[in-house]
């Protein structure tokens, strides 16, 4: 019986995809299928992958064509057969004893869901500053929520720094044609879970890259994190934690206004996804007017006067060179 399913969807990371199989074959702990989604890559990712397929039977490669992570992600936990399921992007890589401390701790906490330390790198394998992660423990699903809306809430937040017992996934999956689509899910599998272990080894080498989704400049998918931001909101309020809605707010209107301004010379489509962002915002603010917030809402409207601001100075600058 195969003990842990690790999938990784693959698009278009030739320079990286080698370095991230390779981490997952050298892991100490051996009981595990690697399940491949090439999302219908055009460099020779594909090529890559099906090499080291055929080097160790544990590799199951799919081609598809590109659907998105969320969606190759849903399909590699349909097809997994493992106890155990995690996630890697395929542009980062494991420590050799990833998987096994990973394994060890969820066996012996005896809970659906382990998050473990992360180390963030750049592409040449130097370390970054990275957050600290909380001290090591088993938390309610409630303890962990207010780290999520954090400005280091990634760290909670993410599909791959952890190892879930495949049931969590019975009846959750990730929303199809997201970005940022961990934060859609993640309350649920927490709330799922009921109680998560946390180890503080960083097991896991996040690579900062330019041309990631998460570093690549700002246009209207990025969108998708007000929406996520919203969700949670709604979440905890419909399930009680009064608490925490100041500051998701927060996040959420220091995001929306820092990229709803960025949205300039766009289609009709675009147009519409702002227009639904945009309204989902003004429902939030307006069920929030009078309420007394500890985090003063006026704070991010820095946003709007920075982008007025630099847009002034720009029209000013074409002025000048004109005359």
């Amino acid at each position: 019986m195969i003990e842990v399913s690790i999938i990784v969807p693959v698009y278009n990371v030739e320079k990286y995809i080698e370095k991230c199989i390779q981490s997952i074959l050298g892991q100490t702990f051996k009981n595990f299928e690697l399940i491949v989604i090439d999302d219908g890559s055009e460099d020779s990712s594909w090529e890559i992958c099906n090499k080291y397929q055929n080097l160790d039977n544990r590799i199951t490669v799919y081609h598809r064509d590109n659907c998105g992570l969320s969606e190759a992600r849903n399909f590699g936990i349909a097809v997994s057969q493992g106890k155990y399921i995690c996630f890697v992007d395929s542009d980062d890589y494991l420590r050799n004893d990833s998987i096994e401390k990973l394994y060890e701790a969820i066996v012996k906490y005896k809970v659906k869901l382990v998050i473990c330390g992360c180390q963030r790198v750049n592409e040449q394998g130097r370390p970054l500053y990275t957050e600290t992660i909380i001290d090591g423990g088993i938390y309610e699903a409630n303890d962990l929520f207010k780290y999520i809306i954090k400005s280091n809430g990634w760290y909670y937040v993410t599909a791959w720094n952890r190892i879930y017992d495949r049931e969590l996934f019975d009846k959750i999956r990730f929303p199809k044609g997201k970005i940022s689509e961990d934060m859609f899910i993640v309350c649920s599998l927490f709330e799922t879970a009921k109680q998560i272990a946390v180890i503080t080894d960083r097991l896991y080498y996040y690579v900062q890259r330019k041309g990631s989704i998460m570093h690549s400049k700002p246009d209207i998918k990025q969108l998708d994190r007000v929406e996520a931001y919203y969700f949670i909101y709604v979440y905890f309020e419909e399930h009680g934690y009064k608490k925490l809605l100041d500051e998701t707010f927060l996040q959420l209107e220091k995001i929306y206004f820092m990229l709803r301004g960025k949205m300039h010379n766009i289609s009709s489509k675009e147009k519409d996804r702002c227009i639904k962002i945009d309204m989902m915002y003004q429902e939030l603010y307006q069920r929030r007017r009078g309420h007394k917030c500890k985090y003063p809402i006026a704070r991010s409207r820095v946003f709007i006067l920075r982008d007025y601001i630099v847009k002034v100075i720009k029209k000013f600058e074409s002025i000048k060179k004109v005359e």
